[in-house]
């Protein structure tokens, strides 16, 4: 996980290391209950984690993004606005 500071910004970034995503998950990820991969089911848990971070950013009128990154595997980021 990494944060920093982009001027009057904070933005908190979290990577993997999987495959990435295709375009049609990454346009649903944030919805509750979308799993990127149907072959992975029977890890457990509720695929609802990208639908809690996007509405706690939204309610501090930040913004959530999903991209496949280069070199392999998915960047998660959260962007705020600093205030004062």
């Amino acid at each position: 996980m990494r944060s920093k500071a982009e001027g009057r910004r904070v933005v908190i970034s979290v990577r993997d290391h999987g495959p990435g995503m295709t375009d049609e998950i990454m346009a649903r990820a944030f919805k509750p209950v979308v799993r990127g991969d149907v072959g992975r089911s029977d890890q457990g848990g509720t695929s609802i984690g990208l639908a809690i971070a996007k509405a706690q950013a939204a309610a501090s009128k930040g913004v959530s993004t999903l991209q496949n990154h280069p070199a392999g595997g998915l960047v998660a980021s959260l962007t705020f606005e600093m205030v004062g």
